[in-house]
């Protein structure tokens, strides 16, 4: 990595992390916090600048549409629920307003995740298409 960094050993999970503010990353992302974890095998450790996790993010969008396989309704409705909940927020609809059975199905994954912060909807969502990839293959 280029640029200028400056070090923090905070707690984070189980183990210690590194902080380290970079200027550019690998790939020329805008500047942010990168945090690295003593056992980079601990994915769920390593939290990325807010650009970089939404960068994670559309590439993991890509990957779930590419899936080769059709998801059961209930993954389907994890997926949306959680696109929802990173690309708006909690739900903003009344679901008396909604008058089909898909439809009421949509608001009800969504609403499983209000409350659910941005980054942590970003998180679920690229953790679990991993988990389908893994499931179904890429």
């Amino acid at each position: 990595m280029r640029g200028g960094s400056r070090h923090v050993l905070s707690r984070h999970c189980d183990c210690y992390r590194r902080q380290e503010y970079v200027e550019f990353n690998q790939d020329g992302c805008a500047p942010g916090w990168v945090v690295f974890c003593e056992d980079m095998a601990a994915r769920e450790c390593i939290v990325f600048s807010p650009v970089l996790q939404m960068v994670q993010f559309n590439a993991a969008v890509t990957e779930a549409r590419l899936l080769k396989v059709k998801l059961s309704d209930a993954e389907m409705l994890r997926i949306y629920g959680l696109f929802k909940q990173v690309t708006v927020g909690d739900v903003d609809i009344d679901r008396s307003r909604i008058v089909d059975d898909t439809g009421k199905a949509k608001w009800d994954a969504w609403e499983k995740e209000k409350g659910k912060s941005e980054e942590d909807a970003i998180k679920d969502y690229i953790k679990l298409v991993e988990e389908l990839k893994e499931k179904y293959g890429s």
